[in-house]
């Protein structure tokens, strides 16, 4: 991820705030949005001074919107236990609103006793405030549901076929002896004689003899059940199957671009709904560099980009590049370059 902004020096206060920590903090805020719906990030002032950041996780957050559009956050509920010098679990609550935290603790038989408030953060030893929750939601999607809903039935019926697959081999003879005949007959010295000798001796009574009886199982049907599950698991799951045919023959950028287009829609709406998020942590920012160094900068005039990581023909990128020289500006060609990793040190080089 980068942020580009005319200005160089909002691009360096933002790089000097967030820093290479942001980009582990996106990975893991995108884990979690996909899993539960939505992730949440603290915004907090540490006793140094410094603009901090932590990822708190959904299911210890309990949001208190200002209307049922859920537009605008006005409360925090997070809930969390620790652990006394006895080593007894507490469960700790803390309300958090627009300037300070009220925090309350909660033994093991549910009695709430209150502790403290505190304001946001302390500059210069006074109390300050954000004049907003310090909670960022970063969602999955607008409805705030994880990814597992959508194709979960169709994997565990590829579970509870294959386990029924299984099942079958494992209890299921293939070939039972049938015995004609032999109504007295010791089953354990029959047994041992088909084995040892491959010989079994019939009498010449009418109706004796030995038949097999075969059992079946409808393998090609339960394939062709898995396959089917495990190609529609991609499809609703918005993924890439690596074991398709289509990768060998897929050499063309355009062949590639298809076999990424329901992946790259899900990365899309993801990086669309980020984006509103990091918006929000920029204002945070904003407030901070304002309090703290005097200076402001505009969170509307970054762009925040980012780096999407997918199998591509670099030769045709590298062409196209090529061809579009005197066509769109040179930046816009480096930046969209295949072997591009930052524009502006790439310009300065060339």
């Amino acid at each position: 991820m980068r942020f580009n902004d005319d200005d160089s020096s909002i691009k360096e206060i933002i790089n000097h705030n967030l820093g290479e920590a942001f980009d582990d903090c996106v990975c893991e805020l995108i884990k979690g949005a996909a899993n539960k719906g939505v992730e949440w990030l603290h915004v907090y002032i540490d006793e140094g001074g410094f603009f901090r950041f932590a990822v708190i996780p959904a299911e210890q957050v309990i949001p208190i919107w200002d209307t049922s559009l859920q537009k605008k956050l006005t409360g925090v509920i997070r809930y969390y236990k620790i652990k006394n010098v006895d080593g007894d679990d507490f469960l700790t609550a803390e309300w958090w609103d627009e300037n300070e935290v009220k925090t309350f603790i909660i033994d093991g038989y549910g009695n709430a006793e209150f502790k403290e408030v505190t304001p946001h953060f302390y500059l210069n030893g006074q109390p300050q405030g954000w004049g907003r929750v310090p909670f960022i939601p970063f969602k999955n999607n607008e409805e705030m549901v994880g990814d597992l809903q959508f194709y979960k039935g169709l994997i565990d019926e590829y579970d509870t076929c294959i386990a029924d697959f299984a099942n079958n081999l494992e209890q299921v003879q293939e070939v039972v002896t049938v015995l004609r005949g032999y109504e007295g007959t010791d089953l354990r010295e029959f047994s041992d004689n088909l084995r040892y000798y491959k010989i079994i001796k019939v009498s010449g009574e009418s109706g004796s003899g030995v038949d097999k009886l075969e059992i079946s199982i409808p393998v090609e049907a339960k394939r062709e059940m898995m396959d089917r599950l495990e190609k529609n698991i991609f499809v609703f799951g918005q993924g890439v199957d690596v074991k398709s045919d289509k990768f060998s023959n897929s050499t063309s950028g355009v062949a590639l671009k298809f076999l990424y287009s329901l992946l790259d829609m899900k990365a899309g709406i993801t990086e669309r709904k980020f984006i509103v998020g990091i918006k929000i942590l920029l204002q945070f920012m904003c407030r901070f560099e304002a309090l703290v160094h005097g200076e402001s900068f505009d969170p509307s005039t970054v762009a925040v980009v980012f780096n999407r990581r997918m199998i591509e023909s670099e030769l045709e990128m590298a062409e196209i590049a090529e061809k579009s020289m005197d066509i769109i500006s040179r930046r816009t060609i480096v930046a969209h370059h295949p072997w591009t990793e930052d524009v502006d040190d790439e310009l300065t080089g060339m």
